[in-house]
């Protein structure tokens, strides 16, 4: 009987640990969106392009020979290190195969006062497509510039448009 008891005490006890791990480990896809656009803002203020690169997906990495100019354009449209920022506000939607995510943060200010709204949209799962998984585009807007000419170009900023 005691045996009995021991294994049984023994087989809960695994099962708690193991369901303990598991929660901890999992983060939702818009906790990844929101966690994916702070690192943007730190590689920003890093100017590092690398730490982007690595969460673009496979397909925009393979799809655009001149990415590595486009992450320099988007380190040079950012005046500054940015110093302030609101709570990311991430979205999901979509099946378990194929989930759509997206984050934003209103507005950022930089050490020389521009403010800036910054978004990305990527790509959480997608069974089908599986190197589309991941971040497929980074739109920042100066909202300074904004403020002064709303009908500014040259004020928004897309990773993946052409014109840029």
């Amino acid at each position: 009987m005691k045996k009995i008891i021991y294994i049984l005490t023994s087989l809960i006890m695994l099962i708690s640990f193991t369901a303990c791990d598991e929660d901890e480990e999992y983060v939702s896809p818009t906790e990844q969106a929101e966690n994916n656009i702070e690192i943007i803002i730190n590689a920003i203020n890093e100017n590092n392009t690398l730490m982007i690169k690595e969460m673009l997906s496979e397909d925009v990495i393979s799809d655009y020979s001149d990415i590595d100019s486009r992450l320099d354009k988007m380190l040079e449209f950012v005046d500054g290190e940015i110093v302030s920022y609101d709570e990311p506000v991430g979205s999901a939607c979509g099946s378990i195969e194929k989930k759509d995510t997206g984050a934003k943060i209103k507005s950022l200010t930089t050490n020389k006062g521009t403010e800036y709204y910054i978004a990305i949209k990527e790509w959480y799962s997608y069974d089908e497509a599986p190197e589309q998984v991941g971040v497929y585009n980074i739109t920042i807007k100066n909202l300074s510039e904004l403020a002064l000419d709303s009908e500014s170009t040259e004020a928004i900023f897309r990773l993946l448009n052409s014109s840029n």
